[in-house]
């Protein structure tokens, strides 16, 4: 019996830990020519993100002070966006937002998850019939095909010269069992 691919599996082990690893560039890069998609979300989330923190550096005016004088201002060098119907600068106005909109996802975040660990640790804690009823509820509405989720869309049509504005209500009601109905 030969030693030799026993000898040859070690020293490749032991050269594995010799190798150079990849550095963050590497990773990064991979992963953008791997998953362009997911790539293209991160990299958006990111610039949000960076918007959001430094968003009193970047904004141009004060979001909420109104000017008359700008009303429906079209864009130019001094507000990037124009002015609303309120003379406010429309690009101050998103980079305010944005932070806004990143504070309100965290909090929602941090509440829903907060909310799901006091529901399932008592859930798992006390069992039984409360571990049943929590289960009923948590699943019931996907389980029995529950409280419809509506989704409205509206659209335009035009009757004898007159445009109407049609809004349908879409009955979106989960279910393991059949599908989406």
């Amino acid at each position: 019996m030969s030693l030799q691919p026993e000898l040859n599996r070690v020293q490749e082990q032991a050269l594995a830990g010799l190798r150079p690893k990849q550095g963050l560039r590497t990773h990064i890069f991979n992963f953008y020519r791997t998953k362009p998609l997911g790539a293209f979300g991160a990299t958006m989330a990111l610039f949000i993100l960076i918007v959001a923190i430094f968003a009193p550096a970047i904004r141009t005016h004060d979001p909420y002070i109104t000017d008359h004088e700008k009303l429906y201002a079209a864009p130019s060098s001094e507000m990037y966006f124009g002015g609303d119907t309120l003379g406010r600068d429309v690009f101050s106005r998103i980079v305010t937002g944005a932070r806004i909109s990143i504070k309100v996802g965290l909090i929602s975040a941090l509440v829903g998850c907060a909310l799901g660990m006091v529901i399932g640790v008592s859930s798992g804690y006390f069992g039984g019939l409360y571990d049943l009823a929590i289960q009923r509820l948590i699943g019931g509405p996907c389980d029995w095909g529950g409280p419809p989720a509506h989704n409205v869309s509206t659209h335009d049509s035009q009757r004898n010269g007159d445009l109407y504005r049609h809004v349908h209500i879409l009955d979106g009601r989960c279910s393991y069992r059949r599908g989406f109905s």
